[in-house]
């Protein structure tokens, strides 16, 4: 009886010895005695075969370790890890390895694992990242037994400046194609044969084309002095080309003194200014003859020049 009470003492010391060892540090001197694979990695196709196949092994392995929640992002990573060969040295050592004792049965775990060999064990080494940190494993050829040798932190990603705005852009001081618009002249006009007039006209510019406007207006002359003529309606009608501050123009009106008649208009003018923002940049000075159509050859009897002002709004 006494014997028996002894033995079963010896046997539960036994029990909680093994139970110790398989959680406390250990050196291990040789691979491929209790291999978690056979038949031995030769390839890093056969290591993709391992974890493609031993996956639920892999899944229970990775929570006995303490690392239930790396297993996805283990598996979801492999497929396409980078893998290398190298070396473990003597004295290195893995947070766990995964093996079966002797090759079979359930999958176990060894923690704090120092390579005590005499020469560099072999592995094939992959990185897997997760919340912000790289954890490093490796797996001897020989024996297949999956090791988490070391995790480190990742550094920050780095913080994107976005880029500097542009610069406002310039103002050109050329004047951009201008759009369709009222326009108002003012000015004296003086006839050869004598007479002299103050005349106003409205009216409204419109664009045909890049520099080439045509202008309607309609206005009158009144006659201030002079022996010849009278104060007149006119509507006229100018097709005018501008480049830069200058313009010229030819056209035609019509003139209701002296029982009515049509002129033909030639006109020569100039901004005062490029800034259409500005009042010199709406306002415009031009020189214009006229003429009856009908008495161009005694233009110096019958014509008149006028000088004005031209507002555009």
């Amino acid at each position: 009886m006494l014997k028996s009470k002894w033995a079963l003492l010896l046997i539960a010391c036994l029990v909680l010895t093994n139970a110790s060892a398989a959680s406390a540090a250990m050196t291990l001197k040789r691979v491929g005695i209790s291999p978690f694979y056979k038949p031995p990695l030769k390839s890093e196709a056969d290591l993709r075969t391992l974890v493609k196949t031993r996956g639920p092994e892999l899944k229970t392995g990775f929570a006995k370790a303490g690392n239930p929640e790396l297993y996805p992002a283990f598996m979801e990573q492999f497929p396409t890890v980078p893998i290398e060969a190298t070396t473990v040295k003597p004295g290195e050592t893995m947070k766990w390895m995964l093996f079966k004792k002797k090759g079979k049965g359930p999958v176990r775990v060894a923690k704090d694992v120092t390579w005590g060999g005499k020469a560099p064990l072999n592995v094939y080494r992959f990185y897997i990242t997760k919340d912000g940190k790289k954890y490093e494993f490796v797996v001897p050829g020989k024996c297949g037994n999956v090791a988490l040798k070391g995790v480190e932190m990742l550094p920050p990603p780095a913080k994107t400046v976005p880029p500097p705005p542009p610069p406002p852009a310039q103002k050109s001081m050329t004047a951009a194609p201008k759009k369709g618009g009222f326009i108002a002249d003012v000015g004296y006009a003086r006839q050869f044969d004598p007479g002299n007039y103050l005349f106003a006209r409205v009216g409204y510019e419109y664009p045909l084309a890049d520099k080439v406007y045509i202008l309607g207006m309609i206005g009158g002359y009144g006659h201030v002095e002079g022996e010849d003529g009278e104060s007149a309606f006119i509507a006229d009608a100018i097709l005018e080309y501008r480049w830069t501050r200058f313009f010229v123009g030819l056209g035609g009106g019509y003139w209701s003194g002296d029982g009515g008649k049509m002129d033909v208009i030639a006109d020569l003018g100039y901004r005062l200014s490029l800034d259409e923002n500005s009042l010199l940049g709406k306002t415009s000075l031009f020189l214009e003859a006229r003429t009856p159509s009908d008495k161009i050859d005694s233009i110096r009897d019958d014509g008149q020049v006028g000088l004005g002002l031209r507002f555009t709004f």
